[in-house]
């Protein structure tokens, strides 16, 4: 079910919270919580919104555990969403 890249989502994630974007504190935790959302659905979704993306919790990791899903990760700050945009593109999550 799960077919991120670890390490370059770990690594992603980790210049996110270096820019400020998430809060301190250790990456991997914060990836299993991301994925605890995936749990509340048994099948893969068409599409998903992660409103308020900040630095990509849960929105990136949705978007790597569910390839066949169309993700919007929507942040207001343009330099967020800069960010997001090269990290999908780093994942190779973009479209």
């Amino acid at each position: 079910m799960i077919s991120e890249p670890a390490a370059d989502l770990e690594a992603v994630l980790s210049e996110a919270r270096d820019l400020g974007f998430l809060g301190p504190g250790s990456i991997p935790p914060q990836i299993l919580h991301a994925r605890g959302f995936a749990s509340a659905t048994t099948r893969t979704p068409e599409s998903f919104l992660d409103l308020g993306s900040g630095g990509g919790l849960p929105g990136l990791v949705l978007a790597a555990m569910w390839p066949g899903a169309t993700g919007v990760l929507l942040d207001t700050m343009r330099r967020r969403a800069d960010f997001l945009e090269r990290a999908c593109a780093t994942l190779g999550l973009a479209d």
